[in-house]
């Protein structure tokens, strides 16, 4: 792996993320190989204390990446992140045709700014960390 970083706008990388807004996560990659077989990305992240808040993976969401070029991107795009405020951790796992190549501890230290999740007026995060669920109430 050579990198990670975040969201992209018209081209240009940024760094701030948003509560609810998108995500992409883009990890470029390099092998001596001219292509690569059946990949597997993992990625965790994690809260400012290193406790466990979410897993992406390729092959988990039925995405399959069964040969892939020697050297390019992968993303990952969250349309509604669900973080809550504060500093966050993506650490990295890749493994390549059924074995481990790759893992990255803390490979992405990340700030989520606290945003209205909800768009309801009522953000209710402060000093915590963790996720947001998309949610319906109703009376009867």
């Amino acid at each position: 792996l050579i990198g990670t970083y975040n969201n992209y706008k018209e081209g240009n990388k940024i760094d701030n993320v948003i509560s609810g807004q998108s995500l992409s996560i883009i990890i470029s990659y390099y092998s001596n190989f001219s292509q690569i077989k059946n990949v597997i990305i993992g990625l965790v992240i994690t809260n400012s204390l290193g406790q466990f808040l979410a897993v992406l993976n390729n092959k988990m969401s039925n995405f399959d990446f069964k040969i892939l070029p020697g050297k390019g991107e992968i993303k990952c795009v969250i349309k509604k992140l669900p973080l809550m405020s504060g500093i966050h951790f993506l650490n990295v796992n890749l493994n390549v045709n059924g074995t481990k190549e790759d893992y990255i501890e803390a490979a992405k230290r990340f700030y989520v700014d606290n945003a209205d999740y909800y768009s309801s007026g009522y953000p209710n995060a402060h000093n915590r960390q963790g996720i947001y669920i998309d949610q319906e109430w109703m009376s009867y």
